[in-house]
């Protein structure tokens, strides 16, 4: 099974310019996250991993963190089997 945690990581990272931003990190409070980049995470979730981010995913508490948008993208798959 492929490590979501770091793929997730990596394409924050990687969106940042390559600033480390811990695991729990609020990306919201941290001035890192904001409604633009949040978009362009759904739709990469959306082709990096083929799932559909409906509009009731779209909470604060799905997208906070890096760990967060990994454990979203985790119950994404453990949902559906």
């Amino acid at each position: 099974m492929e490590d979501r945690l770091q793929i997730v990581r990596d394409y924050i990272h990687g969106h940042l310019g390559n600033v480390t931003v811990a695991d729990d990190e609020d990306l919201f409070k941290g001035g890192y996250l904001n409604s633009l980049f949040a978009v362009q995470i759904v739709v990469w979730l959306e082709k990096r991993f083929g799932i559909a981010v409906r509009g009731s995913d779209l909470t604060l508490d799905n997208f906070r963190s890096i760990k967060d948008i990994a454990a979203f993208v985790d119950d994404y798959f453990t949902l559906i089997g």
